[in-house]
């Protein structure tokens, strides 16, 4: 059974001040070529299919024509849960009436929801479906469920979901989630639009490994959690500045019980995310026919000097520029905060011996220095106690 495994397809994002649905469009007509092509059995999108809980009427058109086109045209059944971004309840309308045309799609939490069950020569494949939700969620759905943590409480969920668990078959589990082994965080690849992604969100990913396979969304960069069978597709886009490594979607192979084959699959962007540094004339001065011209750049000078008009005159090379930044700056300005932060961390006696010092040219006298001590530590001592 071939799988394709996409996720965090945001749709309706805005990068910067830019609508990205042109360039979603694009891509998620390379992803729909790529499933037609590779003639998949099923296409797997692990949450994050919109990037806010309502989303704008051009999105939800674009996500009902790649879903159609898919499911009625192609005849490829397509499994989706909700992602935190996603208005969860909305997703889910009219998903049960829409099993019967193959798609299987659940926004929120269900705690009853039975495996999706599909075919192939080596038997039945079970599709558990694990939407994003908060430990309070799963806690209102489990009365007896305890767990306080996300951790906690998606094991409580999983566990509660394995009575459904065939032996007979081989399983693939859709989730949405921070997932990773707690030994390996520094391993982790985060995206500058993942900035709320931390340890209290973290899942350890060992729970998944007794699927064939567990097709994983949230993070933005395609990478494993932990076992090879364990990974994250990644969006298909670049969400911000930073995230300006190949974007992909990951085709599995499920063969026998035990016997899979994973591969990336990559995908090319309609504008690629950029950052392009060096002196401002240099910046004007690139060539015709440089794809630089029609791509997101992000402008990095290497001049100290304010330039009148700036962001104008670059925008005339640059249409889709994002911004821009002078480096001398913000080097300035990091080494303005390490200072502050060195001298808050010293002795605040020496730190005044010192201020003396400079203004009145001379050392400060024995007398003075005394007085100045018990001024002070008359003062830290007034601080302790209150």
């Amino acid at each position: 059974m071939k799988l394709l495994h996409t996720s965090d397809w945001h749709l309706g994002k805005l990068l910067n001040e830019y609508s990205l649905l042109e360039d979603q469009r694009v891509i998620l007509g390379q992803i729909v070529e790529i499933a037609r092509s590779q003639q998949v059995d099923a296409v797997l999108i692990s949450g994050d299919l919109f990037d806010r809980s309502v989303a704008p009427a051009q999105a939800v058109s674009l996500l009902d024509e790649t879903l159609y086109t898919l499911t009625s045209q192609l005849s490829i059944p397509v499994l989706a849960i909700g992602g935190n971004h996603d208005g969860q309840k909305r997703l889910s309308f009219l998903s049960r009436l829409c099993r019967g045309s193959g798609l299987y799609l659940q926004g929120e939490y269900e705690p009853d929801a039975p495996p999706v069950t599909l075919r192939d020569d080596f038997g039945e494949v079970q599709f558990f479906l694990m939407p994003y939700a908060y430990p309070a969620q799963i806690r209102s759905c489990h009365t007896q469920c305890q767990g306080k943590t996300f951790q906690e409480t998606f094991a409580y969920a999983l566990d509660q979901l394995k009575k459904y668990w065939d032996p007979h078959a081989r399983h693939v589990l859709l989730a949405h989630g921070f997932f990773a082994r707690a030994e390996n965080l520094q391993e982790v690849l985060l995206g500058e639009s993942e900035l709320s992604v931390g340890p209290a969100d973290l899942i350890d990913s060992s729970l998944c490994a007794d699927f064939d396979y567990a097709a994983l969304g949230h993070l933005h960069r395609a990478q494993r959690a932990g076992e090879e069978h364990i990974r994250y597709s990644g969006a298909p886009l670049a969400y911000a500045v930073g995230e300006t490594g190949e974007k992909s979607v990951t085709l599995v192979t499920l063969g026998a019980p035990g016997d899979r084959r994973i591969e990336r699959i990559p995908l090319t962007p309609l504008r690629r995310v950029r950052t392009i540094t060096g002196e401002f004339d240099e910046l004007l001065c690139i060539a015709e026919d440089s794809p630089l011209r029609g791509d997101y750049v992000f402008a990095q000078l290497t001049q100290d000097a304010v330039i009148p008009d700036a962001m104008a005159r670059l925008r005339t090379v640059y249409p889709y520029i994002l911004g821009m930044k002078l480096l001398p700056r913000e080097q300035e300005a990091a080494a303005s905060l390490n200072f502050c932060r060195d001298t808050l961390s010293r002795d605040p006696r020496k730190l005044f011996e010192e201020f003396y010092e400079a203004l009145k040219g001379v050392p400060m006298t024995q007398t003075r220095a005394e007085l100045s001590q018990g001024l002070f530590e008359r003062l830290l001592n007034s601080q302790e106690d209150s």
